[in-house]
């Protein structure tokens, strides 16, 4: 069985409260602990060893040193939240947070889910007031991004109707801002698959909010009007039961079929499922001054079939994925003509 298969098995239902091993024997999780560990999943696979014979075992131990060291992040991480939304609002600035925390409080331990960045929604008019208030500080503490492709076309207007539907959420004595529990699974669908989907965390995210959805949850509202975008989430969701274990049961998801071409390409973006796999390939601008990195440059742009799929506004159809990868392709290269040619043009080159 593929390393990606085996982690996917282990994983099933890893998110929840009463989360027990499966019958992975010592061997097999010594072979997909890196995977698990680089992937961001080391705390949840404690989770899941935690009253198994496995727990006292090596590969064990340093799973649970894993989740004890997440656990003592995220309480550092809260504390960066807290003191980052007094100071946002003392300048008259009110954010929506999006990923990390506002997905990591539905887990049912603070040590399951890791932190990066502290992910932020602006209004656009708003970025700059806020990114002038972060480069004022002396100790330059907070790690923000406000960059998320997952909104395009991104206006005012649109900040707007994501915060009149928003809830606000106690997190120890601040009320933290987050995404609608519709608007907010949409977007954490769409992160996972302009990215390729390569990280299984992302994936137990969906599933847990999925399992953890209200009473009045709005599909309606979750899957939107466009129907590539809704198929996009469904798909998601389908992939979350499918994979994980994820009970999608009462939801549009239950009679949603995927592709024949997704569930492999997930399996095999899973094989590399860390930050450094995916890190940005050797730049262009460099491998001209070394013409022989140039081909391998090149060959390391070549988009996986689910973020072409998505950069390219392409529905998840039986339809052979290659047409969209080149094009994704095509346009890449394009642009980056075009700026090549506006710095040739800048310098008189």
């Amino acid at each position: 069985m593929r390393a990606s298969q085996l982690m996917a098995q282990f994983l099933c239902g890893c998110w929840r409260s009463s989360a027990s091993a499966s019958d992975l024997t010592e061997a097999e999780l010594n072979f997909i602990q890196p995977l698990l560990q680089s992937s961001g999943a080391g705390g949840l696979a404690w989770w899941q060893i935690r009253h198994s014979p496995l727990h006292t075992a090596p590969v064990g131990n340093a799973l649970q040193q894993t989740f004890r060291l997440q656990t003592l992040l995220a309480a550092k991480h809260e504390m960066e939240i807290q003191n980052l939304f007094r100071l946002m609002r003392e300048a008259n600035l009110e954010p929506l947070l999006v990923k990390g925390w506002a997905i990591a409080q539905r887990y049912p331990a603070k040590g399951l889910r890791p932190y990066g960045d502290i992910d932020l929604i602006l209004r656009p008019r708003d970025r700059a007031q806020a990114e002038a208030l972060l480069n004022r500080l002396a100790d330059k503490t907070f790690r923000v991004d406000f960059e998320h492709e997952e909104l395009e076309d991104f206006e005012d207007q649109r900040y707007e109707d994501l915060l009149a539907h928003s809830q606000l959420v106690k997190l120890g004595d601040s009320d933290i801002r987050v995404m609608s529990e519709e608007d907010h699974l949409r977007f954490l669908c769409i992160h996972l698959l302009r990215h390729g989907a390569w990280r299984p965390l992302w994936l137990c995210d969906i599933a847990v909010a999925v399992e953890a959805r209200p009473a009045a949850f709005d599909w309606q509202r979750c899957l939107g009007d466009d129907p590539t975008q809704a198929g996009w989430v469904l798909s998601t969701i389908r992939l979350a039961a499918e994979l994980l274990g994820a009970q999608i049961d009462h939801t549009p998801a239950a009679k949603h079929r995927l592709p024949k071409w997704l569930m492999p390409m997930v399996l095999k973006q899973w094989e590399h499922p860390g930050s450094a796999d995916h890190a940005p390939p050797e730049l262009i601008m460099t491998s001209l001054r070394h013409p022989s990195h140039l081909a391998k440059a090149l060959a390391a742009r070549w988009p996986d079939a689910i973020s072409a799929s998505i950069r390219m506004r392409a529905p998840f159809n039986e339809k052979p994925r290659w047409p969209f990868q080149l094009a994704n392709y095509v346009r890449r290269v394009t642009d980056f003509g075009k700026r090549l040619a506006s710095l040739a043009v800048k310098h008189n080159l």
